[in-house]
C-alpha cells in the first residue's frame, strides 16, 4: 500500500491537490439524515448500487446490508436487471426481496425501482429501502433518469484503481444529476488509518473537482469472515452474528435506513 494514496491517485486524476494531511480522518458519518425540507420530502426511499455482473464481494455486501436494515425492523427490496450473471448474485440465505427484472436499460429499471419505491412510501405501516443495483456500464447512458440517481452508494476498497473507478462513477452521475446525494462506504482496509485515508482522499477529489461533499457510510476493515459467508451464501449477520464486518454493517444499515426515513433511528 502506498504511504500517500494521493501520490497514486494523481497519476489517473492530475488535477487532485495534494495536501499534506491525507491520513486526516475524515468526518465521522452523520448520526441523523438531512433535515426535512419540501425537497426532502418529495426524494423516494431509492438507492442506487452500482454493481458488476461478476462482483460477488460487492453484491454480498449490499445483500448483508440489507438484511441488518431487516433486522432494524425495515423492509428492503433490491431490484437487479436480469443480466447474465444476475441471478447468482443475491441468492443464499436472507429474508431480503429480490426481483430480478427483465430489462435492458437504465429507463426501465428505473422505471420498475422507482415504482416499489413509491409503493413503500405510500405505507403507511412501512418502513423500508428500494436498493437497484445498476451494471456500471450503464450509466454511460447519453441520459440518466433523474429519480434512480437520486442517491448513489458506492462500495470500494482502499485499492488505488478502485478508488479511482469510484470518483468516475461519481463524476458520471454528478454530470447528469448535479443534485445527486453520494455515498460511500470502504471495505478492505487492512487498518482503520489506512481506510480513512482512503475516503479522504476520494472525498477531497470529488470536493474539489465536481464540487460535492461525500456522505460516510462507514469502513468495512479486511476481515475472512466476510468471505467465508460469501463462501457460505449466507448474510454476514447470520453467518458471523459477533464479527467486525457484521457491526460495521449494521452501523451502515442504521445510516440507510435513517436517510430512507429522514428521521433518526433510535
Amino acid at each position: 500500500m502506498p504511504r500517500d494514496l494521493s501520490d497514486v491517485l494523481h497519476y489517473f486524476m492530475p488535477e487532485l491537490e495534494r495536501p499534506d494531511d491525507v491520513a486526516t480522518p475524515p468526518p465521522e458519518p452523520s448520526a441523523h439524515p438531512p433535515e426535512a425540507t419540501s425537497e426532502a420530502d418529495a426524494l423516494l426511499p431509492l438507492a442506487s448500487v452500482p454493481i458488476a455482473d461478476r462482483d460477488m464481494l460487492r453484491a454480498g455486501l449490499v445483500a448483508s446490508l440489507a438484511e441488518e436494515v431487516g433486522e432494524l425492523g425495515g423492509r428492503t427490496i433490491l431490484v437487479t436487471p436480469d443480466t447474465a450473471n444476475a441471478r447468482g448474485l443475491f441468492t443464499g440465505d436472507t429474508a431480503t426481496e429480490v426481483e430480478v427484472a427483465e430489462v435492458g436499460s437504465l429507463h426501465e429499471l428505473a422505471s420498475i425501482a422507482v415504482e416499489r419505491a413509491e409503493g413503500l412510501k405510500q405505507a403507511d405501516a412501512v418502513d423500508g429501502v428500494v436498493i437497484a443495483r445498476i451494471p456500471p456500464e450503464w450509466l454511460d447512458a447519453a441520459e440518466m433518469p433523474g429519480e434512480l440517481l437520486d442517491w448513489l452508494l458506492l462500495f470500494t476498497s482502499t485499492h488505488e484503481r478502485n478508488l479511482c473507478d469510484a470518483f468516475a462513477l461519481a463524476s458520471r452521475v454528478l454530470r447528469e444529476n448535479p443534485e445527486a446525494e453520494i455515498g460511500v462506504a470502504v471495505h478492505g482496509a487492512a487498518g482503520r488509518r489506512e481506510g480513512e485515508a482512503a475516503f479522504g482522499v476520494l472525498a477531497r477529489s470529488v470536493e474539489q473537482r465536481l464540487g460535492r461533499s461525500l456522505v460516510n457510510y462507514g469502513l468495512l476493515l479486511e476481515d475472512l469472515d466476510v468471505y467465508r459467508s460469501l463462501a457460505a451464501r449466507q448474510a454476514i449477520g447470520r453467518a458471523h452474528p459477533d464479527s467486525p464486518a457484521r457491526a460495521a454493517l449494521r452501523e451502515a444499515a442504521k445510516l440507510v435506513f435513517e436517510r430512507a426515513r429522514k428521521t433518526a433511528f433510535h
